[in-house]
């Protein structure tokens, strides 16, 4: 998860993990840092389960990968969220 974070366009310049950080207040936290969208926030929001939400944030940041690599598309502006 943390090399995709380092990928993202907007994501933290730098994050500072401790060992004994709980799985959940991590992920939490770094789906907080992020420059989302309110639909991308809300799709995290609607998880169920951490190893959900940890999924769909990993689907969203390689969303972003591919965006800053093929552009944003025909329509559709080429900033990214």
């Amino acid at each position: 998860m943390l090399a995709a974070i380092g990928r993202a366009a907007d994501g933290p310049s730098f994050l500072v993990t401790q060992p004994e950080l709980p799985a959940e207040l991590f992920v939490n936290a770094v789906c907080q840092a992020l420059s989302l969208s309110p639909v991308e926030k809300q799709s995290l929001l609607d998880c169920d389960t951490l190893g959900r939400r940890c999924e769909r944030l990993l689907e969203i940041l390689d969303f972003r990968i591919l965006e800053q690599t093929y552009g944003a598309g025909p329509g559709r502006s080429d900033k990214l969220h």
